[in-house]
């Protein structure tokens, strides 16, 4: 075996949380035990259960032999992605040997909200003031009760202005801009008391959108 397969990235993070394309980039570095080798073809295989991965299959995705030298920016052209779904890959590459590697570690995403539908929640702030005197700091606190043991959760927020989230009294992410944000993944655990501090920089009015799913044991 001549080539090994390093860190897998998607859309250029380590399994990251919440990506809102339906075609996520895929990349792997490449380690090599002798001078000269390279990368001639490549598999990919993308499933929606780590169970069929360990299977060497990809429910999602199985791209099959592809003669490339390609290992980075790699398309995934896989079935539709659903939002708020998490999926699994991994890689093996052949050497100019036609020699195959061992199949990579498999990593992971997760989908963020994908359509306008997908965000059925009310925004969470302050009402309109009558007046001119504009306030520095708003801090919110939503507590939510599921009432059910949870694996896994991810809230997906966006705020105008800076702003940090907290979740059980810890701080989970942190913004300063003044421009439009996107909308950021961070992964719950434990208990479900989560509160937005948001500051702005400029005199305006601010407001903050926030998505939670989770998945039940």
């Amino acid at each position: 075996m001549t080539i090994k397969i390093g860190s897998l990235l998607t859309e250029y993070a380590d399994a990251p949380l919440g990506i809102d394309t339906r075609r996520p980039r895929l990349s792997w570095k490449l380690e090599y035990e002798e001078r000269g080798q390279l990368q001639t073809a490549y598999r990919v295989l993308v499933a929606a259960n780590p169970r069929e991965l360990e299977q060497d299959k990809g429910d999602m995705w199985d791209s099959g032999r592809i003669e490339s030298g390609q290992s980075v920016h790699v398309h995934y052209e896989g079935s539709p992605l659903a939002s708020g779904a998490h999926y699994y890959w991994k890689v093996r590459v052949w050497d100019k040997q036609n020699v195959p590697s061992e199949w990579s570690r498999a990593s992971s995403w997760s989908m963020g909200p994908l359509d306008q539908a997908d965000w059925l929640a009310k925004w969470i702030g302050l009402e309109v003031p009558h007046s001119d005197e504009y306030r520095p700091v708003a801090y919110l606190r939503k507590p939510l009760d599921i009432g059910k043991p949870v694996k896994r959760a991810i809230v997906h927020a966006t705020a105008l202005g800076l702003y940090r989230l907290f979740i059980g009294g810890r701080c989970r992410s942190a913004f300063r801009s003044i421009r439009p944000l996107p909308f950021v993944s961070r992964g719950l655990r434990a208990r479900w008391k989560s509160a937005p501090g948001l500051t702005n920089s400029r005199p305006c009015y601010r407001g903050m959108i926030r998505r939670i799913s989770a998945l039940m044991t």
